[in-house]
């Protein structure tokens, strides 16, 4: 395999990095969202953590986002093997290297820097900074997959040393955890928790167009999928030449939801699932609505389903309110009606809406969807 130069007796040996690894997402025939570069751009803070659901078509933004700048590109994509520090301090400076086209000037991790890798994370961070001196984004794709606490103190070095030359980024579908909360006090870590990812009627249909599907219904389209990236790609594919609409081709567009529900909870806690399950035909959700309807211990879920984009807060002067991410929401409904059938599953539902929002148009026609 074929290497790049080795810059000292303290700098690391670098191979060409894994493919896999510094792969950004391709963008060829994608559809073009300029809304969203705008968005990310207006983002002052040098340093960027974009959170949303899987599949909700973030790292494909962050990549349109990064191509528009005509900056330098550094994509890493973080997995378990980056908890081991020599894994991560090697792999990283080689995906460094493989964008700037030599090798820099990095000290090499060492069996006695385990001792003492704060130091260590320190000295590096500022070294791959000094590397770094053209124009250049560097991304973490999957930063939530990083447990180690030392790993996270890492990246967190690195996030404070960014500046107008250097922007980071970092995708997950997790709040950023402790370790970055110094770089966010300090407005040098920006929380980008709400982009606007789902796709509107009008890109629906050009996604859709892309997909050759029949004559879209971008309203519809974007009704049924709640403007979620993956739900619209596998529903053009799976109803293309069905002959019937998005709205007649049901258990098609459930079938769907199921799918991408799962994976978006994968390994969720059950009160986790099973307020998101028990609130699935309320219009919005309270901290008394939860209680109400799912209990003490998963009302307490409220904030970290939030954190995880799976609700989205809605700001107000009278206490929080939440808000479900159309696929979720779309997707616990089919769950719901499936175990139980339409009429068990509003049972009881409208007379406890009502007692939380009032008998409004809204709440009538959520507790008889």
């Amino acid at each position: 395999m074929r290497k790049l130069a080795r810059n000292g007796s303290d700098s690391a040996e670098y191979r060409l990095p894994d493919a896999v690894k510094t792969a950004a997402p391709a963008l060829a025939g994608i559809v073009v969202r300029p809304r969203l570069d705008a968005r990310l751009a207006e983002i002052a803070a040098p340093a960027k953590w974009v959170v949303a659901p899987s599949g909700t078509g973030k790292s494909t933004a962050v990549a349109s986002y990064a191509r528009s700048t005509k900056r330098t590109v550094v994509w890493y994509r973080l997995d378990p093997r980056d908890d081991d520090s020599a894994y991560f301090y090697r792999e990283l400076g080689s995906a460094l290297a493989a964008a700037v086209g030599k090798a820099p000037s990095l000290p090499r991790f060492l069996p006695e820097d385990r001792e003492r890798e704060g130091q260590f994370a320190q000295r590096f961070a500022a070294a791959f900074h000094s590397a770094s001196r053209k124009q250049l984004i560097v991304v973490f794709d999957d930063a939530h997959k990083v447990r180690e606490r030392a790993r996270q103190d890492s990246l967190a070095r690195l996030a404070a040393l960014a500046d107008m030359g250097t922007e980071f980024i970092f995708i997950a579908t997790a709040s950023a955890p402790s370790a970055f909360f110094d770089a966010i006090a300090s407005r040098r870590l920006a929380l980008c928790n709400d982009l606007p990812l789902e796709f509107e009627p009008e890109e629906c249909v050009a996604l859709a167009g892309g997909l050759r599907l029949a004559r879209p219904d971008g309203e519809a389209l974007a009704a049924l999928t709640g403007g979620h990236a993956a739900a619209l790609v596998l529903a053009c594919e799976l109803l293309r030449g069905s002959g019937s609409s998005p709205t007649a081709n049901q258990d098609v567009v459930d079938q769907i939801h199921l799918h991408l529900l799962d994976r978006m909870l994968d390994a969720a806690p059950a009160p986790r699932r099973d307020l998101l399950e028990r609130t699935a035909f309320a219009p919005q959700i309270t901290p008394a609505l939860a209680l109400d309807l799912a209990g003490e211990e998963a009302a307490a879920e409220l904030e970290a389903l939030a954190d995880r984009g799976l609700l989205r807060r809605i700001a107000n002067y009278g206490g929080p309110i939440y808000e479900a991410h159309g696929l979720v929401r779309r997707g616990m409904q089919a769950l719901v009606q499936k175990r139980h059938g339409d009429v068990d599953a509003q049972k009881g539902l409208h007379s406890r809406l009502r007692l939380h929002f009032g008998d409004t148009e809204r709440t009538r026609m959520h507790s008889q969807y």
